[in-house]
């Protein structure tokens, strides 16, 4: 009877253990997706302005303001996020810098560079808007599909840019500088499948 008792205390120790273990992974997993949807819900809007920039004017600065409040967003839901997709500001900023002429570094605000936004150049603009489209399908298996964070691939631009073969670099393999980038590239040779689509595009 007395070999039984720690046994018993053992046993309970461990029951209440992984409640509090399986309670703090649902509990994570709850604030990861209300991250997630946050942060879906200001991406949703630079994307709108991107993919009206290749029809219409847009105001510059309602797209700086736009990547600024997405930018603060996505750094203020980061921890919840748990240390995954930890390139998504950069490659955010990459993608809409590459197409608009607005610089990609960090540390530059585009407010002081709405002056320098260039012409829609087709082929980078619709790169933005197919990769702005991916990252959106993504973050959606988690805020409407119900997948943990964890679970979900999100690959950074340049190498969806690779992967998906829309470039592959300035004469070789070597992905595309994430700065004012030239838009002088030659065309691609092949069809490329726009994500989320099964309508190829030809740039």
């Amino acid at each position: 009877m007395e070999l039984w008792v720690p046994a018993i205390l053992g046993s309970g120790l461990l029951v209440t253990m992984m409640k509090h273990l399986l309670t703090h992974r649902r509990e994570s997993a709850v604030r990861a997706r209300e991250a997630v949807i946050e942060i879906r819900r200001v991406l949703s809007e630079l994307a709108r302005l991107v993919r009206q920039r290749g029809t219409i004017e847009i105001d510059g600065h309602d797209l700086a303001a736009a990547f600024r409040e997405c930018e603060e967003t996505i750094r203020t839901q980061e921890p919840a996020l748990g240390g995954h997709w930890g390139h998504l500001v950069r490659s955010v900023r990459a993608a809409v810098g590459e197409d608009s002429g607005m610089p990609s570094w960090a540390d530059l605000d585009w407010s002081d560079h709405v002056a320098e936004m260039s012409p829609v150049e087709q082929r980078w603009w619709q790169y933005a808007v197919e990769y702005l489209d991916y990252v959106d399908s993504q973050l959606g298996l988690v805020a409407i599909g119900g997948r943990r964070v964890s679970r979900v691939e999100l690959i950074d631009y340049d190498s969806w840019l690779r992967q998906t073969g829309r470039f592959m670099g300035v004469g070789a393999a070597a992905s595309p500088p994430s700065a004012w980038l030239c838009k002088a590239e030659a065309p691609l040779e092949t069809e490329t499948l726009i994500a989320g689509s099964s309508t190829a595009w030809r740039p």
